[in-house]
C-alpha cells in the first residue's frame, strides 16, 4: 500500500555542484511504485524532493537498478547518501503524486557495465581401471600368382593396464620389434610420461621430429579434451532492458546469454579455426532486435595469454625401425617451449644436441591478428643457430596463413638455410635445402564448389630445383553426387604431369558407385586409364560391405568384409591385366581381459569398456546412442571403441529387460583413461513385489496414506484403500 512517509527538515541536493543547503531548507519522503524502462521494481522505493522540487533518490536503490552513481551526494538520514536525478546522465522521469508511481527512463549508458564468461563444459574425471591386458591382431595371408607361395604376415599389439598409473604397450610386425613404451598421463596437470619408444616434438614451421627410445615429458591437450588453450574472442554490446542475447557464427547459433540492461561484453567466446563473422543478436522482453557484428580470426598455432606448452626428450635415435629390433643411434637431448606471451603474440623456443656431433637453437614467433576484416591471419617467425664439426649453419623462415571459413583463403611460407646448417631429422653428411618455399589458395563458393591452387619450390644446397603444382577442384551436384578434378604437375627438371578424375554417385543406402579417369605423362610416355567402382559400406555393428572395381586396363578386383561384433574380416581378388590371379585374406580384432572376463571384438585403437548386467542376456547396449553389441549369457557386453577423457554415453534398451528388473539409469557417463579399460555396471537389480493388507488389532485396515517401513528397508511404501 503506497504511502506518504512524511515531510522532515534535512539537509538536501542542490545544484549540479552539491552544496549544502542550510538547515533551514525542507524535504519531504515519498514511498512510490516505481517503474525503470518499463520493468516494475518489486517493492515501493523511497525518494527525496525538496522544497524547489529537485528528486533525489538513495544508493543502495541505484545499486540495485545497476545506475551509475554520479560524482557528487548529499547526506540523508541514518548517514545513506542520496543522488539527484537529474545528474544522471540521459535519465528522464515522470512523478504522478495522485498515484504515487515513478516512471523511469534511462539509456544503455548508464547502466554499470556487465561481462560474462561464455559457458564453459568441465573436464570429467577419468574413472580408474581395474588391472587387465589387451592384445590388437590384425593376421594377413596373401599369395600373388600361381607361381608363389602363401606369404603370411601379423602385425600385433599388446597392452598392460591398471588404475591410473599408465599403460604398457609392444607393437610387433611378424617377428620384428616396433615400439615399446610405457605411458602415464596426468589429466590434472596435462603432461605426459613416456618411457620408451616415443616420438620428439619439433618446432614448429622448421623443425623435425625423429623416433627415439628414452624418456618423454610433455603437456597434453588431449588428457583435457573439453579446455580451450587458444585465444578466445570479446564482444560487447547494449542492452537498454533485460534481453536475451544469441551469439552467431558464420550464420550459426553457438550459444544464448540473458544479460540485465547496460552495456555488457561475453568473454571467451570460443571460435572455429579460420576467419569469419560473429554477430550478436540482442533480443529485449518487448521483441526489439539489434544487431552487433564484427569478424574475427583463430588459430590453433597460437596460444591463449598465459598458457604453456613443452616437451623434453632424452635418449638415443631409433633407426632401421621395423626393420630392425633394437638399432639405436646417436644420443640426444631435446626440447621445446611455447608459451601465450598475449592473445596476440605466441614465443617458441627449441634446443636439441646430440653429444660430440651438433647442437642447434632456435628461436620463433607467432603472431596472430584476430579482428582484421582485410588482414587478419596468422604470421610465423623463425630462425635458427646450429654448430657441428663442420662449422657454423643458420637458418631463418616467415610464413602468412589466412583461412577462412567461407570465401578465399591464402598461406605463403620460405625458409632458407646455410650449407652448413644440421639438425634431428638429417644424417650426419646429409645437407639441409638451400631453399623451401610454398604457397596455396583456396576458394570456398558455395554451391559453386571449392578449389585449391598450391605450389611447392624447393633447392638443394648444390642448386637442384624441383616445383610442384597442383590444383583441385570439387563440386557437390544437387546433394546427389560429388564431381572432383585434380592435377599435379612438376615444372623443374624432368616434368612430369598428372591429371585425375571421379564423379562418386550414391545409389541409395549404403550403395554408392564411382567412375574414374587418369593420365600420368613422363620421360616421353603417357599412360590412361577409366576406371568403374561400385560398393557397399558394412552397416554399423554386425554387417557386410562389398566392392568391385574394374579398368579399361583389363585389371579388376573383387571383394568383401565382414564386421563382427568379434572381429573384421576380409578377403580380395584381383586380377592383373596380364591375367595373373592374387588372392588376400585379413584377420583384424582384438581380445581384452578386464574385470575377470575375457572379451573379444574389434581392434581396439583407443580405450574401451566392459558393460555388466549381471544375469540380463541379450540386452542391446549402446554408445553415444549407436548399436554396439548385446550382452551375452552372463549380462556382459564389450565396447571396443571409447574416446578417453571425454565423455562417453553408455546406454542400454530397457525394453530388452523384463519387467520384474528395477532399472535406477538406463544411461550412463564412462569416461576411461587412455588406451585403458573400464568395468561399466548398470543400476539394475531384480524386484520381488508381493501385495500386504495391514490391519490392525481390531481388524481394521490401516488409514489410506500411512506409510509402511518393512524390515527396516531404506523404501517406505504407502498404504492405499482397505488397508
Amino acid at each position: 500500500m503506497k504511502r506518504l512517509a512524511g515531510i522532515l527538515a534535512t539537509l538536501c541536493c542542490v545544484g549540479p555542484g552539491w552544496q549544502l543547503a542550510t538547515a533551514a531548507s525542507a524535504t519531504e519522503e515519498l514511498l512510490v511504485a516505481a517503474e525503470l524502462n518499463h520493468q516494475t521494481s518489486p517493492d515501493d522505493v523511497l525518494i527525496r524532493r525538496s522544497t524547489d522540487g529537485r528528486l533525489c533518490i538513495g544508493e543502495e536503490q541505484l545499486k540495485r537498478w545497476r545506475l551509475k552513481r554520479p560524482p557528487g551526494h548529499c547526506e540523508g538520514l541514518n548517514g545513506e547518501s542520496f543522488y539527484q536525478l537529474s545528474s544522471i546522465t540521459g535519465l528522464q522521469w515522470t512523478l504522478d503524486e495522485q498515484a504515487l508511481t515513478l516512471k523511469l527512463q534511462a539509456p544503455a549508458q548508464a547502466f554499470e557495465g556487465y561481462a560474462l564468461k561464455a559457458s564453459k563444459p568441465v573436464n570429467p574425471q577419468p574413472q580408474p581401471s581395474p588391472l587387465g591386458a589387451f592384445l590388437n591382431y590384425d593376421l594377413l595371408a596373401q599369395q600373388v600368382d600361381a607361381k608363389s607361395g602363401v606369404q603370411r604376415s601379423g602385425l600385433f599389439e599388446l597392452g598392460v593396464f591398471g588404475g591410473n598409473r599408465g599403460v604398457l604397450t609392444q607393437s610387433l610386425l611378424s617377428n620384428t620389434r616396433l615400439d615399446s613404451t610405457w605411458t602415464r598421463d596426468s589429466p590434472e596437470s596435462r603432461t605426459t610420461w613416456r618411457v620408451g619408444d616415443a616420438v620428439t616434438r619439433s618446432a614448429s614451421g622448421w623443425g623435425r621430429s625423429v623416433r627415439f627410445g628414452g624418456i618423454q615429458f610433455a603437456t597434453n591437450a588431449a588428457t583435457q579434451p573439453y579446455t580451450n588453450y587458444y585465444p578466445t574472442q570479446t564482444i560487447r554490446g547494449e542492452a537498454i532492458m533485460p534481453s536475451t542475447v544469441d551469439v552467431m557464427m558464420n550464420n550459426k547459433l553457438v550459444s544464448s546469454h540473458d544479460v540485465p540492461p547496460g552495456p555488457f561484453a561475453l568473454n571467451e567466446l570460443t571460435t572455429l579455426s579460420g576467419g569469419g563473422a560473429m554477430q550478436v543478436i540482442v533480443r529485449d522482453l518487448l521483441g526489439r532486435e539489434r544487431v552487433v557484428s564484427q569478424p574475427y580470426y583463430a588459430s590453433p598455432t597460437a596460444l591463449a595469454a598465459g598458457i604453456e606448452e613443452y616437451a623434453y626428450e632424452a635418449g638415443a635415435v631409433r633407426e632401421d625401425y621395423g626393420l630392425a629390433n633394437n638399432h639405436y643411434g646417436r644420443h640426444l637431448i631435446a626440447g621445446t617451449y611455447r608459451r601465450g606471451l598475449s592473445n596476440q603474440f605466441t614465443g617458441e623456443l627449441h634446443a636439441e644436441a646430440v653429444p660430440g656431433q651438433q647442437a642447434t637453437v632456435g628461436v620463433g614467433g607467432t603472431f596472430l591478428n584476430s579482428k582484421s576484416t582485410v588482414l587478419g591471419g596468422v604470421i610465423h617467425l623463425n630462425s635458427a643457430w646450429s654448430r657441428s664439426g663442420q662449422g657454423d649453419g643458420q637458418l631463418i623462415g616467415f610464413g602468412f596463413e589466412r583461412n577462412l571459413v567461407g570465401g578465399f583463403g591464402f598461406s605463403a611460407s620460405t625458409q632458407r638455410s646455410s650449407a652448413l646448417f644440421t639438425q634431428l631429422g638429417l644424417a650426419p653428411t646429409e645437407l639441409a635445402p638451400r631453399r623451401v618455399q610454398s604457397a596455396s589458395l583456396s576458394y570456398f563458393g558455395g554451391r559453386y564448389g571449392s578449389i585449391n591452387l598450391g605450389v611447392i619450390a624447393r633447392e638443394t644446397q648444390s642448386h637442384e630445383r624441383s616445383e610442384l603444382i597442383s590444383a583441385n577442384y570439387q563440386l557437390n551436384i544437387q546433394n546427389r553426387a560429388t564431381l572432383s578434378v585434380s592435377g599435379v604437375a612438376n615444372v623443374a627438371g624432368t616434368p612430369t604431369r598428372g591429371l585425375f578424375f571421379l564423379l562418386a554417385i550414391p545409389l541409395g543406402g549404403r550403395v554408392s558407385s564411382a567412375i574414374s579417369a587418369q593420365h600420368a605423362s613422363g620421360d616421353s610416355r603417357s599412360t590412361q586409364e577409366f576406371a568403374l567402382q561400385a560398393q557397399q559400406n558394412p552397416a554399423p555393428g554386425d554387417g557386410f560391405g562389398w566392392q568391385f572395381r574394374t579398368t579399361s586396363q583389363g585389371a579388376q578386383q573383387a571383394g568383401a568384409v565382414l564386421d563382427r561384433h568379434d572381429g573384421t574380416y576380409r578377403v580380395d581378388l584381383a586380377r592383373s591385366a596380364s591375367q595373373d590371379l592374387s588372392v588376400r585374406a585379413v584377420a583384424s580384432g582384438g581380445l581384452a581381459l578386464i574385470g575377470g572376463s575375457l572379451q573379444r571384438g574389434s581392434r581396439i585403437n583407443d580405450s574401451f569398456a566392459l558393460v555388466q548386467l549381471p544375469d540380463y542376456p541379450g540386452v542391446r547396449v549402446y554408445a553415444d546412442n549407436q548399436p554396439v553389441g548385446r550382452t551375452d549369457a552372463q549380462g556382459n557386453a564389450f565396447i571396443p571403441r571409447l574416446r578417453s577423457y571425454e565423455v562417453n554415453r553408455i546406454g542400454v534398451n530397457q525394453l530388452d529387460l523384463p519387467l520384474d528388473a528395477k532399472v535406477d539409469a538406463v544411461t550412463v557417463n564412462a569416461t576411461p583413461y587412455y588406451r585403458s579399460g573400464i568395468v561399466v555396471r548398470f543400476p539394475v537389480t531384480e524386484s520381488k513385489g508381493a501385495m500386504i493388507r495391514v490391519l490392525f488389532d481390531d481388524d481394521l485396515p490401516a488409514p489410506v496414506g500411512a506409510t509402511l517401513i518393512l524390515n527396516q528397508q531404506p523404501e517406505p511404501f504407502t498404504v492405499v484403500m482397505d488397508g
